[in-house]
């Protein structure tokens, strides 16, 4: 997202939690804020309504607020608006679906318009609260490189920087999920879940995305035996996605 922004003409600073965008937006005014909904620390929901509040100590709490999340249950986004939040742009990130967002909360003078893969956009799925089965998650591309391509407005560059910031990363978050597993704390294993999920759908695993929403759902429901059982096939899926994105960009 960040690197998608920098192609429309946005100056960026990162916050890794809520406290620190409360600091950060205390200390600048900026113009706009993409508020992702779980971080440590503080979630985006909360960091949002601490914005709001008429006793914040941000410069301007009337500042535009849009949620940046990998939930597509029905009533996320009544969640957002609910915190505070002025929109909504589900993950994995969309280029024309940001520059839309771009064109709604800012100047258009501030924002550079850039070309794009001529690919159409397609729309986001409903939000729906099916879970997901295990034949949908074996039907999943091992690396859709065509939306990931065009997620990344066709810049190569661009491509490989965040596919080698995922490959370097990745590693350490299914370790991760792995220790959680052995520690049986069912709740973490939910959330390392939803983390593994929105990185691999960012780059076009959507087999190891599909099997890491799996994973989160049984963690968040207590269900420690289905994590163990899943954590197999995510690892399976992980290798597969590692194989496939060095065969097509670093061979």
């Amino acid at each position: 997202a960040q690197g998608m922004l920098k192609k429309y003409g946005v100056t960026v600073d990162v916050a890794g939690d809520g406290q620190e965008a409360i600091t950060a937006l205390s200390g600048f005014s900026y113009d706009l804020v993409f508020m992702d909904c779980q971080m440590p620390v503080m979630d985006g929901y909360e960091a949002t309504r601490q914005i709001r509040s008429e006793t914040s100590t941000v410069i301007s709490n009337k500042i535009p607020v849009v949620a940046m999340t990998a939930n597509a249950m029905r009533g996320d986004q009544d969640l957002c608006i609910a915190a505070g939040m002025d929109d909504y742009i589900p993950k994995p990130v969309d280029a024309e679906k940001l520059y839309k967002a771009l064109k709604r909360w800012l100047p258009m003078s501030s924002i550079r318009k850039t070309e794009t893969p001529d690919k159409p956009v397609t729309e986001s799925a409903p939000m729906t609260n099916q879970p997901e089965t295990d034949q949908q998650a074996d039907s999943e591309p091992v690396f859709d490189y065509e939306a990931f391509s065009q997620r990344m407005m066709g810049d190569h560059d661009l491509i490989v920087t965040v596919a080698e910031a995922f490959m370097d990363d990745m590693k350490n978050q299914v370790e991760k999920l792995r220790k959680l597993v052995e520690e049986g704390d069912a709740m973490k294993m939910g959330a390392q879940g939803h983390t593994i999920k929105g990185a691999a759908a960012n780059v076009g695993g959507m087999a190891l995305s599909a099997k890491a929403k799996m994973i989160e759902k049984a963690g968040k429901a207590g269900d420690v035996d289905s994590v163990k059982q899943g954590l197999p096939d995510l690892e399976s899926a992980y290798k597969a996605l590692q194989k496939a994105i060095d065969v097509k960009l670093f061979s």
